[in-house]
């Protein structure tokens, strides 16, 4: 769930990058070109997810930076970002502690409703 959550916060960044989402037209000369896989060490162990491309290659998400790849000191933060019931302004000063820049809110909407689904799917999940 960890990896699912970074990366639909990926596409939400280039979503924000872009201007547009994917599969809508656009007059943007850059656009969406792909993923690039990667895996991030954490404390649960290796995560493999796809980072979002541009055409032009300036897409720098803030999420997981370029050659990072150990997130273990982030994701509890992440994970209780996406909690259900947080303020887009909670989000963003959460967002804000970890990274040390401050979002907008039209990106925090924007990532919790691609993520909030996923979390909410999992809660309704039978128990074994």
């Amino acid at each position: 769930m960890l990896g699912g959550t970074i990366q639909e916060m990926m596409e939400a960044e280039l979503y924000e990058h872009l201007g547009y989402d994917e599969y809508e037209r656009s007059d943007n000369q850059d656009y969406r070109n792909g993923v690039k896989s990667k895996k991030l060490r954490s404390s649960y162990g290796e995560i493999p997810i796809d980072v979002p491309q541009d055409r032009y290659g300036d897409f720098r998400p803030q999420i997981v930076p370029k050659h990072k790849k150990d997130i273990s000191a982030i994701e509890q933060k992440i994970i209780a970002m996406s909690a259900k019931g947080m303020t887009t302004r909670q989000i963003s000063d959460i967002v804000e502690d970890i990274y040390g820049f401050e979002v907008n809110e039209a990106m925090v909407t924007a990532v919790t409703n691609k993520i909030l689904p996923q979390i909410e799917e999992r809660q309704q999940r039978p128990l074994s």
